[in-house]
């Protein structure tokens, strides 16, 4: 559809820039019910956001009203503005935590249940944002089916993103691996913690995608990259028979950088140096071998400043 909402957005920015935000905000509304009219899935996705954003500086305790606006709008969203809002809420759940930190980590775990974050312990907090990253990729088939480009007026457009990210799945799948990966993450101690103690990790790409990995730690921000990686893997194995392997090669050197970094193994360099050079050997006349081989000269520096 031809874009009818730049001079909207126009009046938008020249408000904000002028400090006025609710008459910002009042143009936003607009905008929100025309796209909602119209179906526009990424134009309420950016009315969204920057209602949030308009309120942060127009309304007290408004990050607790955020949470409570995405909350409503996913009630009665549907795809694929759903998956986008159930990510975007996880993130507001963490950034939550994130500047009340805090007074979470004074908080003892509580078996109370409500809607209140700021009542919330540590657990909870992580319960609820790792809820909503994974409702985001509840529907993993038609997000890999859906281009990342509809969503283009909201996205801020970093080098090679749009390569290496090119559906929804990917984009979303990304997101929720972030925030796993955050170290903080990692603070709730549970009784049986995933961990990568096991040469397995360092598989080659295709070995690695059909292994079976369980826990009982049911919080594990580890286990859930792993999975995650391991399923943009298989999304993009397919992809290397057409000569279009640049993708899963960017997924794989973050799957080996990733599993280096959560090894329990005393030889996880080598193992790591040893995965990268057999990716290089199969990969050898590809263009995306040069990244190959830059994280190869890197891991035979480590390797040699720890003689």
């Amino acid at each position: 559809k031809p874009n009818t909402y730049s001079k909207d957005w126009q009046k938008v920015e020249a408000f904000e820039k002028k400090g006025l935000y609710k008459s910002a905000l009042e143009v936003v509304d607009a905008i929100y019910k025309k796209a909602k009219a119209e179906n526009n899935a990424a134009q309420l996705a950016k009315s969204i956001l920057y209602r949030m954003k308009f309120s942060k500086e127009i309304e007290e305790n408004a990050s607790e009203k955020s949470i409570t606006y995405l909350n409503e709008e996913l009630k009665g969203a549907n795809y694929p503005l759903k998956p986008l809002l159930h990510s975007i809420l996880g993130q507001v759940y963490w950034n939550y935590y994130q500047a009340h930190r805090w007074q979470y980590n004074k908080r003892t775990p509580t078996s109370i249940s409500n809607d209140d974050p700021t009542t919330w312990d540590m657990k909870t907090i992580f319960s609820k944002a790792h809820q909503q990253y994974q409702l985001s990729l509840q529907n993993p088939e038609k997000l890999k089916q859906t281009a990342i480009d509809m969503y283009d007026v909201v996205l801020i457009e970093q080098k090679d993103t749009r390569k290496f990210r090119p559906t929804l799945y990917d984009f979303l799948a990304y997101r929720a691996i972030d925030f796993y990966r955050n170290e903080e993450v990692d603070i709730i101690k549970p009784a049986y913690k995933f961990e990568l103690k096991e040469d397995v990790y360092f598989q080659p790409y295709e070995a690695f995608s059909k292994q079976v990995f369980t826990t009982k730690d049911s919080l594990s921000s580890s286990f859930y990259a792993l999975k995650l990686i391991q399923d943009l893997i298989k999304f993009h194995i397919p992809d290397v028979s057409s000569g279009k392997a640049e993708v899963l090669i960017n997924i794989d050197l973050d799957r080996l950088k990733f599993v280096k970094e959560k090894s329990t193994l005393e030889i996880k360099d080598s193992l790591y140096l040893s995965a990268l050079q057999k990716l290089e050997k199969q990969f050898a006349s590809d263009p995306a071998s040069a990244e190959i081989n830059y994280e190869i000269v890197r891991g035979l520096d480590v390797k040699m400043a720890y003689k």
